[in-house]
């Protein structure tokens, strides 16, 4: 079993990235916050997997009282802004090095389980990497507390063959599960009250939560917004290309050839993780694929925070302006329009960007 570790150039621009634009992936940060938010949740703990340098932990502090942070690559860790409940570990393991007594109420994992996996004579073996995943949620889901939940966000593939419109494009598909999937969510009525978006705020502003807020609001009522609201404004993606939506296309053709770490991944399916959950006896199982659109002040900005994001280029570049200059802005700049798509309307650039959300609860005893 492997699991792709990075070093300390690639924490250091992946997290120079997050700092100078860390409202760009808000939108993958919001619809967690509707699948963890409780009224009484502020007095519980969560582990965060593969934290990083704590971009999630830190935006889900007024949920939790104590957070533990989880990585194995130090590099990552030390860049974070809190020493508190941080364990250098492989979140394979994490079960097994954690004290028996510890059951905590939330396990968050965001953008690394296509990490694991396992390789054949040359490439990927499917099947093994589908089982070492697998085994790793299983033991992720044993560390809920009786009615904790567990959140799954990925890069991953939508079972788009499923909808039952065999002819129709990529394109059509996408539109087609993203209409039945709104249908879905304002049926299950996750929702949120405002109030802890204001919270939000106030710890990490940068993030610039409120904004995204204030736009739900004008299509919600009662200073309450649902999941289902949030899947029909973040579709912006229809306004750029949404072909281009199946993100796993860029990490295997771009960030693996030219990132300065590469990039080994087996990228999870919205069926296999539906099956493990199943199979872990989890409750009110949720899987779903979101537009998650990054969204930037400039296309300078955005095109400098793929690259450094990533790794991609020997050299570090500290500063879009900086990069406006360099002869890899405009080949970077092809391949965000190439394999992602990238719009520029009324002042903010938006990146297309999609992942895969997966949510369970484990049964009060």
């Amino acid at each position: 079993m492997t699991i792709q570790t990075f070093g300390e150039e690639r924490a250091k621009r992946y997290n120079r990235a997050l700092q100078r634009c860390p409202y760009a992936r808000v939108r993958e940060i919001i619809p967690i916050l509707f699948l963890l938010y409780e009224e009484d949740r502020r007095k519980q703990t969560l582990i965060d997997l593969a934290s990083g340098t704590g971009y999630l932990a830190d935006a889900l502090k007024p949920l939790f009282e104590r957070s533990i942070r989880v990585d194995k690559s130090p590099a990552f860790l030390a860049a974070s802004q809190s020493n508190r409940d941080l364990i250098y570990a492989d979140i394979r393991e994490v079960s097994n090095i954690l004290p028996d007594t510890l059951q905590v109420d939330a396990v968050t994992c965001l953008a690394a389980l296509h990490h694991i996996y396992r390789l054949g004579k040359d490439k990927i073996n499917v099947s093994l990497s589908d089982k070492v995943q697998s085994e790793s949620l299983m033991r992720w889901t044993r560390l809920l507390a009786p009615g904790g939940k567990l959140v799954l966000v990925d890069v991953g593939v939508p079972d788009l063959q499923t909808i039952g419109k065999q002819n129709y494009s990529l394109a059509q598909s996408l539109k087609y599960y993203y209409e039945q999937k709104q249908a879905f969510f304002q049926q299950k009525h996750f929702s949120i009250h405002t109030h802890l978006f204001d919270a939000i705020n106030e710890d990490v502003p940068g993030y610039r939560v409120k904004r995204v807020i204030q736009q739900l609001l004008s299509t919600c009522q009662d200073g309450v917004v649902s999941l289902a609201s949030l899947i029909k404004q973040q579709n912006l993606i229809y306004r750029v290309l949404p072909e281009k939506m199946l993100t796993v296309d860029f990490f295997d053709e771009v960030v693996a050839n030219f990132s300065i770490d590469g990039h080994i991944s087996h990228f999870p399916r919205e069926s296999t993780i539906q099956a493990v959950l199943e199979k872990s006896g989890l409750e009110n199982i949720l899987i779903t694929c979101l537009p998650t659109p990054w969204v930037f002040d400039t296309e300078a900005e955005a095109v400098w925070f793929v690259r450094e994001l990533f790794g991609l280029g020997e050299e570090a570049v500290l500063d879009p302006d900086d990069l406006l200059k360099r002869p890899d802005f405009e080949k970077i700049k092809a391949y965000i329009h190439q394999f992602l798509g990238m719009v520029t309307e009324e002042g903010k650039t938006y990146v297309n960007w999609q992942l895969l959300f997966a949510y369970g609860e484990k049964p009060d005893k």
